[in-house]
């Protein structure tokens, strides 16, 4: 479980550049990636055989950030898991 966790934190402390008058990129992103949750619990438990339209959306954001491009799909869609319920993995 530390793994993950710190995986988490690696993975969503990168800031991209404020470029709208709406808020940041990163908060757009985050809020995206949040939202991806119940795919990624989907894709998780069907070992990568259900892959949601809001998975796929997070994982490109996160693909995108230098950080996190040597992960696999299944350890992305896991650190998003924790990234949306934070509270289930500290218990």
């Amino acid at each position: 479980m530390t793994l993950y966790v710190s995986l988490v934190t690696f993975l969503f402390t990168y800031e991209a550049p404020s470029f709208t008058s709406e808020g940041s990129a990163s908060s757009r992103e985050d809020k995206l990636i949040h939202a991806a949750g119940e795919d990624a619990a989907s894709f998780v438990a069907s070992q990568g055989a259900i892959r949601g339209a809001g998975l796929e959306a997070a994982l490109r954001v996160l693909r995108e950030r230098p950080n996190s491009r040597h992960y696999s799909d299944l350890q992305l869609a896991e650190a998003i898991m924790l990234h949306a319920y934070p509270m289930s993995a500290t218990k």
